[in-house]
């Protein structure tokens, strides 16, 4: 392969700490800069070993692929599926060893003598009550070398930020995340009872002080000479009897179907059950679910039939009552769905950048992270969550090095609801807590 200068500088940044975190943003090539420091290390070292971890959905058809194509001389073994797999995985002569992170949550792989931790993603890293950044916080102690990969550390808020460099740089923030929050942070007085905390004044600077040291970012328009991003909103009309429970459901919060009642005991619910309305279904107690006409849906088919019909098209997807109908209406598309087999996931996402399928459906939190699919410049986002991360990896996914067209992202947002207001949350940084003060302080 052939590096960009971007990629480069960020090898000579390596060779000069044992331990750093790679923020460049997504799409930059991170993954690449990372091989050619581990090949680096290789030259003085061959029996190195070495560990990474990554979400399960970028193992076979990310690392595995990238090492094959850019480093066939690297031998490489994926440690994924059931307990047995992972361990004759692990016990193979091999020099990478990739799985993923719910692997960390039992197999104590201290035993194994790795020299090398690579953890795709970091962003997991952020919650440090998580049974994995615990056990991986413990297993970089018996490391040389550490290398975090993310583009967004603090998707949410600042307090985000202490787990991942604590892994990297022990203590540097404190001895403890208790240590962290209560030295840069106070809770907020106008939060639900003051849970939320926020920065001191002046305790933003001083941790990026501390923390850049650490650090090597890269922004795809420093580095990169990609085409534009285009984003669109498409607000729909919901049909009549959306109308009908949407405001039942804000009103009264319980909806009345033939079936039965489906009620919303708190304000986040209403939220969820609300978002789903719109999109054309909604789940009862039970986890049933009961769909219902759609015009989000007629919109998609209108687009896909009509504009792009002649394009590879990415749907992204929040809710799995949403994909079972895009299952029966478009057969012939690939999809990546939550809980599916790294296998099936890695044909799925190949049939679509590689091959002749033209329509992927994919839910937003099991294709954000690392799998690259610039066959395709056109991205429809069905519906939202309420994470940046989310929204920020998944248009990563096409605008990324290799895309060569101008990328367009499409919203489609149900008029005169919740939708909106979860986009404009989203660009504005808002967490979920925000959203429902908000539909508090209007009546909602």
């Amino acid at each position: 392969m052939k590096p960009f200068d971007h990629q480069l500088k960020t090898l000579e940044f390596a060779k000069t700490r044992s331990c750093y975190i790679d923020g460049s943003e997504m799409g930059t090539g991170k993954s690449a800069s990372t091989l050619m420091y581990i090949d680096y290390l290789l030259q003085d070292n061959p029996s190195l070993k070495v560990l990474i971890i990554a979400p399960k959905s970028i193992i076979l058809s990310g690392w595995v692929g990238d090492v094959h194509k850019m480093f066939p001389h690297i031998m490489i073994t994926p440690c994924i599926g059931t307990r047995a797999q992972k361990i004759a995985g692990f016990n193979a002569v091999s020099t990478i060893y990739i799985t993923n992170y719910e692997t960390m949550h039992a197999d104590d792989l201290e035993l194994y003598g790795f020299d090398v931790l690579v953890c795709d993603e970091a962003i997991k890293l952020k919650n440090h009550k998580a049974k994995w950044t615990k056990a991986i916080t413990q297993l970089a102690r018996h490391m040389n070398y550490i290398i975090l990969l993310s583009g967004l550390l603090t998707p949410n808020n600042l307090l985000e930020i202490y787990s991942p460099v604590n892994v990297v740089a022990p203590g540097l923030l404190g001895k403890s995340y208790w240590q962290f929050r209560s030295h840069f942070f106070t809770p907020n007085p106008y939060s639900y009872q003051q849970k939320e905390w926020v920065p001191k004044q002046g305790a933003e600077a001083m941790i990026m002080d501390m923390v850049r040291p650490h650090v090597i970012r890269h922004t795809k328009d420093e580095c990169l000479d990609l085409p534009a991003q285009v984003m669109t909103v498409r607000e729909v009309d919901m049909t009549a009897k959306q109308k009908k429970y949407y405001n039942q459901m804000r009103k009264e919060m319980v909806l009345t179907l033939k079936d039965g009642n489906v009620p919303a005991t708190t304000k986040a619910t209403v939220l969820n059950k609300l978002s789903q309305i719109s999109s054309g279904f909604i789940y009862d107690p039970d986890k049933k679910t009961h769909h219902f006409e759609s015009s989000k849906l007629n919109e998609l088919d209108d687009i896909l039939k009509g504009d792009l019909q002649n394009e590879k098209v990415l749907v992204f997807y929040t809710y799995k009552g949403e994909v079972d109908v895009f299952k029966k209406t478009y057969p012939e598309a690939s999809f990546v769905t939550g809980g599916q087999n790294a296998e099936d996931q890695a044909t799925a996402i190949r049939d679509f950048q590689e091959g002749s399928r033209r329509l992927m459906f994919a839910s937003v939190s099991a294709a954000k992270y690392g799998i690259t699919l610039t066959a395709c410049s056109n991205v429809i986002y069905f519906s939202l969550n309420y994470s940046l991360d989310d929204m920020e990896q998944s248009k990563a996914r096409v605008h990324r090095i290799g895309q060569t067209r101008v990328t367009n992202y499409i919203y489609l947002l149900s008029k005169g609801t919740v939708d909106l207001r979860i986009y404009n949350a989203i660009l504005k940084k808002q967490t979920l807590n925000d959203i429902i003060t908000g539909m508090i302080e209007e009546g909602d």
